[in-house]
């Protein structure tokens, strides 16, 4: 969870010259990996300290810390938990990823498009917790209701205690879909400690959060005119418009609509969302005789930031789309690098322009 914090500051040798790793009992390190619209890697240190005055050199990853009594005020300082150089937890990055899921609204329920194994999609909006699915298989579509559920609790390794804490965080940021992602999927290794832990001592959740859930509307235009409807095809396949993609990387830094028409412009929207990812990954091909329609939103300072298809509609030619925007809240876990979130959507129809509305204000984005 929304967002890598800068990595633990490095403490020089001499810091450490003092500190025992023999002065700590029952060290474990408990790891969440978030991928899409977050990509922080936190990390629980639990343990008891033999002098809980002191403190106790550790290496994690290539950071050598000092593990101190649990500072207080923090909502990440967990019960059992030890200070990681004077914070609550250690936190990294984790790798870039492609998308895992695309879920929309659909009346009242939703739609939910594995692009990738899963074990399971949570849904929050605004503090409130269901829960969509257990594990989906790659290239399945199912359609789901929503189960009312405690937070994250039950996703993939975490404890109750830390389901708590990842989902109060990810509470500001707006409805946004949770995918657990099976533990020999994560695209990051495991965190490596000095001293080594055993298994029984690791665990790790892999997350893949999309923010914004967009919803499958039918409707007609002010003026009488049909607007493109976006409904359930055969086996609950999203058919109509839908998005195709979402990302936080593109490559342009100003904000961009891109309209593919062919082979030749889907490659270009690819370059644009995929570009800096490493190996650069390809956009799904919409239907024969549709649009991909890319919309960038810019560069932005952290991570946080957002996409994803609320509605649409096709009214005398011209498309307008509007997206959930997200950003990032106060307090909120928050990548401290450059992003710039990108989706595209799938449209059937002709049309001849494109307008992109913000879904909440209802402001043309420009």
């Amino acid at each position: 969870m929304k967002k890598s914090v800068g990595v633990t500051s490095v403490l020089a040798l001499g810091l450490l010259s003092g500190c025992s790793t023999q002065g700590i009992g029952n060290l474990a390190v408990h790891e969440a990996l978030f991928y899409g619209g977050s990509v922080d890697r936190i990390a629980w240190v639990y343990g008891t300290l033999d002098d809980p005055s002191g403190s106790v050199g550790i290496k994690l990853g290539d950071v050598s810390a000092a593990l101190r009594s649990q500072i207080s005020g923090d909502p990440l300082a967990l019960p059992g938990t030890l200070s990681v150089d004077g914070k609550a937890i250690y936190r990294g990055r984790t790798s870039a990823t492609t998308p895992r899921i695309n879920v929309l609204k659909v009346g009242t329920g939703y739609s939910i498009q594995a692009l990738s194994d899963v074990s399971g999609v949570y849904l929050g909006d605004g503090g409130t917790w269901s829960k969509l699915s257990g594990p989906i298989s790659a290239g399945q579509t199912v359609l789901a209701g929503a189960t009312p559920t405690t937070a994250l609790r039950g996703a993939g390794n975490l404890t109750d205690a830390e389901a708590d804490a990842i989902a109060a965080q990810l509470r500001t940021q707006g409805a946004l879909a949770v995918a657990v992602l099976p533990a020999g999927t994560l695209p990051d290794a495991p965190l490596k400690t000095e001293p080594a832990l055993s298994e029984v001592n690791y665990k790790a959740t892999g997350l893949y959060i999309q923010a914004g859930i967009g919803s499958a509307a039918v409707g007609s235009g002010s003026n009488g005119s049909t607007m493109t409807p976006i409904t359930l095809g055969t086996g609950g396949t999203p058919a109509g418009i839908r998005q195709l993609a979402a990302g936080t990387n593109a490559t342009t830094r100003s904000f961009q609509v891109v309209v593919a028409r062919d082979a030749a412009g889907l490659n270009t929207l690819s370059a644009l969302s995929y570009g800096n990812q490493t190996p650069p990954a390809a956009l799904p091909a919409p239907s024969t005789g549709n649009s991909a329609v890319g919309v960038f939103l810019g560069g932005r300072p952290t991570g946080g930031y957002g996409l994803s298809l609320a509605s649409a509609q096709i009214v005398g030619g011209v498309l307008t789309l509007n997206l959930n925007l997200t950003a990032p809240g106060p307090g909120s876990i928050t990548a401290q690098v450059l992003t710039s979130p990108w989706v595209v959507i799938e449209v059937p129809g002709s049309f001849t322009s494109v307008i992109v509305k913000d879904a909440a204000t209802g402001q043309t984005l420009k």
